[in-house]
This record gives structure tokens, sequence and C-alpha cells, in this order.
């Protein structure tokens, strides 16, 4: 599994690397609006359950705010448009993080869990598309800035992994997610302010500002972990191991992108919020 999952990752990065630094904007957009398409179907499997007019409604709605979204930015100044449409999938964020402390509690079942994960389905991925979208239309630096965040994921991802099997000792969300650890987060973020902060000073940030850029750090790759854990809740919940199977060693296109959808919103509106990188 892990040979599969490596080479997987080598077939990937290159590609993905291609994308934001030689796509124009508007045609990275439309690429990353296909991924976000291929990730709502694979959402839409875990309300199968309630029946194949969720499903089809969710995918639709998916569509028409991407659409909607799509044409409101290009009328509006990136700042404007980051800051109205980000604010709700930072909102979001929040709730889900109460949401997973409180699991299993507060996942009814029925008509009432389908618009639950439907509602979740929008804000987990239409603000992550918005942020991915405006964060590589951002000027001159706004491709290297993209790849910051993913760096940030990558690290925490790979910091906690490290981390958590050499010292993890306290389960993190047993209910959840028994493998992750506390110890593993704590390294997982350490990884992601190293990682994060090196690739601001390399960009040219100044070192005056590199300090509010590590705690813009810090922020991200908590939210980074609860958007693992909260794709990884609604998984538990729908008894699926993974979200599909497309991506082999890694499953499906969520279980790959889960962290990145709650790390880019947040990294977005967090650069606007703190004037970074203007």
């Amino acid at each position: 599994m892990l040979k599969q999952r490596v080479i997987t990752a080598l077939i990937l990065l290159p590609l993905v690397l291609a994308a934001i630094f030689f796509m124009p904007s508007m045609v990275f957009s439309l690429l990353v609006a296909a991924v976000v398409m291929l990730a709502a179907f694979e959402w839409s499997r875990m309300m199968a359950a309630a029946g194949r007019h969720w499903q089809v409604a969710f995918m639709l709605l998916v569509a028409a705010f991407m659409t909607g979204l799509f044409v409101v930015v290009q009328d509006q100044p990136a700042g404007a448009a980051a800051i109205i449409g980000l604010a709700v999938g930072g909102l979001w964020w929040l709730l889900a993080c109460i949401w997973v402390i409180c699991y299993p509690r507060g996942l009814p079942g029925g008509q009432v869990l389908a618009a639950r994960k439907l509602v979740a389905g929008l804000a987990l991925l239409v603000p992550a598309w918005l942020a991915i979208s405006l964060l590589h239309g951002r000027g001159e630096t706004g491709p290297a800035l993209l790849l910051v965040m993913f760096v940030i994921v990558w690290a925490a991802d790979v910091g906690a992994y490290f981390a958590g099997h050499a010292f993890g000792r306290v389960k993190l969300a047993p209910h959840i997610s028994p493998g992750k650890t506390r110890e593993g987060a704590a390294g997982g973020v350490f990884a992601a302010l190293l990682a994060g902060t090196a690739g601001a000073w390399l960009l040219g940030l100044e070192a005056a500002s590199l300090a509010l850029f590590a705690g813009l750090v810090l922020v991200v790759s908590l939210v980074s972990i609860v958007g693992d854990l909260t794709v990884s809740m609604f998984k538990r919940h729908s008894q699926v191991k993974d979200t599909g199977g497309l991506l082999p060693g890694h499953g499906g296109i969520l279980d790959r992108v889960d962290s990145q959808t709650a790390a880019a919103p947040v990294f977005l509106l967090g650069l606007e919020l703190l004037g970074l990188f203007a």
C-alpha cells in the first residue's frame, strides 16, 4: 500500500506543479472545477442512503455555485471577492470543528442528515475551489503562494505521520480516526510551521511580517487537520473506507484533498486580512 501511494504521488506531483506554474489562471480554474466535480460525485455517494434525488441535487448545486461565483469574481476586485466568499468557508470550518469534537452525537438520520450532508459538501468544496482559483490568479506570486499552501498541508500530513509513529500515545479523535494522535498532530503543525515560514521567506516576505505569516500557518495547519477529520467523520458515518478508487493507494479525490479543502479558504482569507503578499 505504501509503495503504491508513493508511486501515485510521484506521478501526480509533476502534473500538479506543471498545472500550477504553466496554465493560465482561467484554464487552471476550470481544471480545478473539474476536479471539484469529481470530488462532488464522491461526496454524493455518501448520500446514497437518502435517495438519488439528494445526490443529483448536490451535484447540480455545486456546479451552479461554482458557475455563479466564477461570473461574480470576474467583475469584482480579488480582495473583496475573497473576503465575501471565503468568510463563509472560515465560519464553516469553525462549525465543523465543533461537529468533530461532538461526534458521534449530532448526526441524526433520515432527511435531516441528508440535508446536513448536502450543506456540508457545498461548504467543503465550493469555498475551496474559489480560494484555489483566486490564489492562482493573485498576480505574479499567485502560483508560488498556492504551492506554499499545498506545502503547508503536505508538511502537516507527513510530519503527523512520522511524529505519530515515533511518539504517538494519546488518541486525537478515537471515534473518527483511531490512528491519529495528539503527538502526531503536534508534529504535523511543527513541520508545517517550518515549511510554510521557509516558503514565505524564499518568496521575499519581510522579516517583520514573518511572525504574522507563521501565525497564519499555525491556524491553517490546525484547520487542515479539522478538514481531514471532517471527511473521515462522514466516511465513518456512511460506513465507507475510501470516498473512491480513482487514485491507487490513496482512495478517491476527497481522500487526497480533504485537508486542502479546509486550508485553502483560511489561507487566502488570512493573506487578505493581514495584508500579506498584497
